[in-house]
């Protein structure tokens, strides 16, 4: 069924299927090991170009000598280990196909220029698309560097927030000290996450990020007045043992009940999917405002990396606080944020807002 329904990739706004490749980590009977070269496609390109190809060489530079040149800006050294391959056999084999020359960025730093130089234009957009194909099938392999979220901070919120915080711990729950709850001001709905290449990347995608958001806004959060409104209110837990818990988040639900936000949301995820700025994991978005994690407990013995769950009890908190109100918020814009990166007042960061309704 991988064959039949392959992942989709989007590249330079084409997409190509990715059919799954089996990788062969033992040696072969003559004790060598196996190689698997990806096999290319000839491109085929022209001097005299319809319309739509005009975006193609809108960055590639005439040279004095006759030749032509492309800078792709900004490409994290992540992706030069792929682009060079095993023995530099991989870089050599682009340019050896496509009778141009690749400059990569020195190593040290975080991103750089990729320069591509060749004798035609041909060869130099075959090249760039053959490198723009090699950093998307491997981008899954970099973290998830943002997400896009919904910011559940405001004066009502946070007071009750506290309320509930002091009458949890007064209940001394086993496992539940003050380091597993969220703070106030970072609470928040997680719609996805997202990687992406750097800020380059993210500016570019500004003016089609915000046109989906807009175009599903239209679609699903339908009603009177141009706000969203939440209530949080309820608390459930993740996995099926209230006494053995490392997630208790609370419950979320729009006042208007002509907003669809759970469909907007679904929606937009499997739009990006379809974009290519994320992959396929799951069937539907589980909106939730994480108020109490076990990974955010203190210990001076353990490292992050190394750091052991320790579950908490949260039938007493299930039973007292099973309904308990968080407050009402009203929601302007998604956010996407740079994980694990946080302003002057504790706020996630914003990288790029993407307001709901203009």
């Amino acid at each position: 069924m991988d064959i039949l329904k392959p992942e989709i990739i989007n590249i330079d706004g084409r997409r190509y299927r990715k059919t799954p490749v089996r990788n062969q980590k033992n040696s072969n009977r003559n004790g060598e090991e196996e190689r698997h070269d990806t096999y290319y496609e000839e491109d085929l390109y022209y001097e005299d170009e319809p319309e739509t190809c005009q975006i193609e060489y809108s960055n590639i530079e005439k040279l004095p000598n006759g030749g032509y040149r492309e800078y792709m800006k900004d490409i994290p050294t992540f992706y030069c280990r792929f682009i060079i391959g095993q023995d530099h056999e991989k870089r050599k084999e682009i340019e050896r196909r496509t009778k141009t020359t690749i400059q990569l960025p020195p190593k040290g730093g975080t991103s750089g220029d990729i320069v591509i130089t060749g004798r035609d234009k041909s060869g130099v957009i075959a090249a760039r698309v053959k490198i723009n194909t090699i950093i998307e099938m491997n981008r899954g392999d970099q973290p998830a560097d943002h997400f896009i979220s919904i910011k559940l901070h405001c004066e009502e919120v946070s007071k009750s927030f506290a309320e509930f915080k002091n009458e949890v711990l007064r209940l001394n729950a086993r496992g539940v000290d003050g380091s597993i709850f969220q703070r106030a001001e970072r609470l928040h709905l997680t719609i996805t996450l997202l990687t992406l290449l750097n800020d380059a990347e993210l500016q570019a995608s500004e003016v089609q990020l915000n046109s989906i958001v807009n175009d599903l806004q239209v679609k699903h959060l339908k009603g009177s007045g141009n706000e969203l409104k939440l209530r949080l209110q309820g608390i459930e837990y993740m996995n099926d043992d209230p006494g053995e818990v490392d997630v208790l988040y609370a419950k979320v639900q729009p006042l208007d009940e002509a907003h669809d936000v759970q469909s907007f949301v679904d929606e937009l995820v499997e739009t990006l999917i379809s974009e290519g700025y994320l992959k396929k994991q799951y069937d539907r978005v589980k909106l939730h405002a994480t108020i109490m994690n076990t990974l955010f407990r203190d210990s001076e013995r353990e490292t992050s990396r190394k750091k052991k769950r320790i579950t908490f009890d949260a039938q007493p908190i299930l039973e007292l606080f099973s309904e308990y109100f968080f407050g009402e918020i009203v929601v302007g814009s998604l956010d996407v944020c740079i994980r694990k990166t946080f302003d002057c007042d504790g706020l996630y960061k914003v990288a790029l807002p993407l307001p709901l309704f203009q």
